[in-house]
């Protein structure tokens, strides 16, 4: 049989697997662009501690955000009751045109390099294909420090799968889900799309500026939740204990950093995607100040990797201070973006600013 490798289309997210993981399979279609930029607006963190390695999109919730992934959950007790070789069950999954997401021993798995035969420890891996002659799975994680696909074999999956009994863990990490695009995602008809809502993204933003839960509709678990741009307070109030040394750089992680940036930068081709569809005006300027705050959190992140590797907590200090400017620059930009997003009739302001538009290709264009 020949090889089988379901479309996986690069991540424009890496922060956490399953979401970096449902990214991979709904940006295969196009038309789930419209879902993402109505999205992905919103940032939290779960508490005063949980800010120091960790900030969120959605990750916890994606499932129930994402109408555009169906997921089906089995349990190790299902998949016990199954009683099959657990190798050939996904290549199962697999060759039934189903994603699937499993947490394994990494001690197990080659492509994990710093834990091969060395660390016992287990991550949520994304197996999108399988070739059965040569017995090996398709993976992708974050192998070597970034998101890239790799294989493993038929036996290193089961090794990994049998000896997570091992750890005491959460009943949900324990079994495995099969994700796949979902051609009804209202549940309504086959091929329904997604439109985009320009009147839900003005009041996300509104949310996130003013730090308001966008998730209290749906009653989600909110305990400790810090949300928006009040995030960024209380990773400075964390990172100034740490210069003055009443925290450790060990407990911190450059995670915050790095889905900061993500979501500058998907803040950034929402204003591009916004303008290309008529939603907003003076887009052209929109998007050239804000390649600004990109930028801003490419250097607070540089800045922070730095202060990991030399392990230097004074240079936490300029990031304290970038900081303080990226929150009252973002602030002032995208209160004046969210009053200018049409929320009715975009026909109108459609590539309005020509002249400007023809100024920022002849720069280079939206790079």
């Amino acid at each position: 049989m020949e090889p089988v490798k379901l479309p996986l289309a690069n991540p424009v997210i890496t922060s956490y697997p399953t979401t970096t993981a449902v990214l991979s399979i709904t940006w295969t279609d196009p038309a789930s662009q419209a879902w993402f930029y109505n999205n992905f607006i919103q940032l939290y963190s779960r508490g005063r501690e949980f800010i120091r390695t960790g900030l969120e999109f959605y990750n916890d919730f994606i499932y129930k955000f994402c109408p555009l992934i169906r997921r089906e959950y089995l349990n190790r007790e299902s998949l016990n009751v199954l009683n099959m070789d657990i190798a050939e069950l996904l290549a199962g999954f697999l060759k039934a045109g189903k994603y699937i997401l499993i947490h394994l021993n990494m001690f197990h798995i080659r492509a994990y390099a710093f834990a091969y035969n060395q660390v016992q420890d287990y991550h949520a891996t994304f197996i999108y294909g399988c070739d059965c002659r040569q017995q090996l799975f398709f993976i992708a994680d974050f192998f070597e420090g970034k998101y890239s696909r790799k294989t493993a074999t038929f036996e290193e999956v089961r090794h990994a799968y049998s000896s997570m009994v091992q750890f005491t863990i959460e009943h949900d990490i324990s079994g495995l889900s099969l994700l796949s695009l979902n051609p009804s995602p209202f549940n309504l008809y086959e091929n329904e799309k997604w439109v985009f809502s320009p009147e839900l993204t003005a009041s996300l933003l509104r949310d996130y500026l003013s730090s308001t839960d966008s998730y209290a509709l749906l009653n989600l678990p909110k305990d400790n939740l810090i949300c928006g741009i009040g995030v960024y307070a209380l990773l400075m109030e964390n990172l100034q204990q740490l210069v003055l040394g009443e925290l450790s750089l060990s407990q911190f992680h450059i995670k915050p950093f790095h889905i900061s940036w993500n979501h500058k930068t998907v803040m950034l081709a929402r204003i591009k995607y916004m303008g290309e569809a008529g939603c907003l005006e003076e887009h052209i300027r929109f998007y050239e100040e804000y390649q600004e705050i990109v930028k801003l959190s490419f250097i607070i992140r540089s800045i922070a990797l730095k202060s990991f590797v030399t392990q230097d907590a004074g240079l936490m200090g300029k990031v304290i201070d970038h900081l303080h400017s990226l929150v009252e620059k973002e602030t002032v930009i995208l209160q004046k973006l969210a009053d200018q997003i049409h929320v009715s009739g975009p026909e109108d302001c459609r590539y309005k600013d020509v002249q400007a538009a023809a100024a920022l290709e002849a720069k280079g264009g939206w790079n």
